[in-house]
């Protein structure tokens, strides 16, 4: 569909409207619109009132094994509330009320009861969140590596380390569900960002996996080397993110060339460490994407 804008004064413009969604809306003269402005688009929405809340409900006992992994898919998807139902109180549920709820930021336990309880939304989800939480997970994931590496120094314990994963969890989770729910503020950009902060969780992942089986032997101090440069490629991540230039572009690939030279592969752990500069360089790649 095709819209000629029309020319009112000096510098604005005014756009006709389909009739059919201005009807289908039951707008009316004096009525709010809400616009989403990107770089090369306009998304206009009716109505500027509170929503209804999503509300969904599942029958864990279905997907017992899954319990966690559905739970937490709903969230992400955008459920403002769940109803859990269940025959029996398995250690799935246990370990969801105990640990995986606190991964869920901004929900709490309503109407428990024997067989069932209620996830809530209990502060909201805004759009304009999205930029401080993604700032705030690439911090935390740059701090995670630093742990890393000073843990090959023997500055750390894996304890320490593996206190950040929940952390990252539950900043990736809020980020994909404020993206399922309102798209990214520049609205083009949303696919992109989902999949960076779906590729900076599984780093979190990667790095937690690395301090669980990680045991202090002779000669593996030289891995802090190698930690310290992957953690100076995601800080050179962060700054091409905004301010992306063909220079920094170019150490960056020279970078990763030089840190697969000096991993054989010829371990877990050494395997680990391929895997997160690979995930790192597939970070970049969402970069080429955003900005060539």
């Amino acid at each position: 569909m095709n819209r000629k804008l029309i020319q009112q004064g000096k510098g604005g413009f005014t756009l006709y409207l389909p009739k059919k969604w201005i009807d289908s809306n039951r707008l009316k003269k004096g009525d709010l619109i809400e616009i989403e402005e990107g770089k090369s688009s306009l998304i206009l929405k009716a109505g500027t009132g509170k929503q209804e809340p999503v509300k969904v409900s599942l029958n864990v006992s279905n997907v017992e094994l899954l319990t966690n992994r559905a739970l937490i898919a709903l969230y992400v998807r955008g459920a403002d509330e769940i109803e859990v139902t269940y025959v029996k109180e398995n250690e799935k549920i246990k370990d969801f009320k105990k640990r995986v709820i606190h991964e869920l930021l901004g929900f709490e336990i309503f109407e428990q009861e024997s067989g069932r309880f209620i996830l809530r939304d209990v502060t909201g989800t805004s759009q304009n969140q999205f930029n401080g939480l993604f700032e705030r997970l690439l911090f935390m994931t740059e701090s995670m590596i630093g742990e890393l590496e000073m843990m090959f120094e023997n500055k750390k314990n894996s304890k320490e380390v593996l206190e950040s994963d929940p952390a990252i969890n539950r900043i990736s989770n809020y980020c994909l569900r404020i993206l399922n729910k309102y798209g990214h503020p520049e609205s083009e950009k949303s696919l992109h960002y989902y999949t960076l902060v779906m590729l900076i969780e599984e780093i979190g992942d990667i790095l937690k996996d690395t301090a669980l089986g990680y045991k202090a032997r002779s000669g593996e101090a030289r891995y802090g080397d190698i930690m310290k440069m992957i953690k100076e490629q995601f800080s050179l991540f962060k700054r091409l993110l905004k301010d992306f230039n063909n220079h920094e572009l170019m150490i960056f690939a020279k970078n990763y060339e030089t840190i697969k030279s000096k991993i054989k592969g010829n371990n877990a752990l050494e395997e680990k460490l391929i895997s997160l500069s690979h995930h790192i360089i597939l970070l970049n790649n969402q970069l080429l994407i955003l900005n060539l």
